[in-house]
């Protein structure tokens, strides 16, 4: 369901390796919305605008009971201000990776 999340978080975990971290971040943070996204669209909810983003995490966590959403969420605003500013050690960013990786299982199985 949320394959295109799935390839840009392997296109994240692969920039990473490489030593592009803006590019991680960037493909990770898409990733993160897409799959937002995707659950937002389904349930016919508005997605475009980021305060309408911000507010499906919101429905999603409500619905599904698990605050922790929110927070895995939160992580790509992190990822996405790092593209822009580049103060993050990889470590970090690997960290941040995988807490998106732990918000697409979760999306999956709503």
């Amino acid at each position: 369901m949320l394959t295109k999340s799935r390839s840009l978080i392997d296109q994240a975990e692969k920039s990473l390796r490489e030593g592009d971290s803006l590019q991680a971040c960037e493909k990770a943070e898409e990733a993160a919305l897409l799959a937002v996204k995707t659950i937002a669209k389904r349930q016919g909810w508005e997605y475009e605008a980021k305060e309408a983003q911000y507010n499906a995490v919101l429905k999603i966590a409500r619905w599904r009971g698990d605050r922790d959403i929110v927070m895995l969420f939160n992580t790509a605003n992190i990822l996405l201000h790092n593209f822009r500013e580049g103060w993050l050690d990889d470590e970090y960013i690997a960290a941040d990776i995988q807490s998106i990786d732990s918000l697409i299982d979760t999306l999956e199985r709503v």
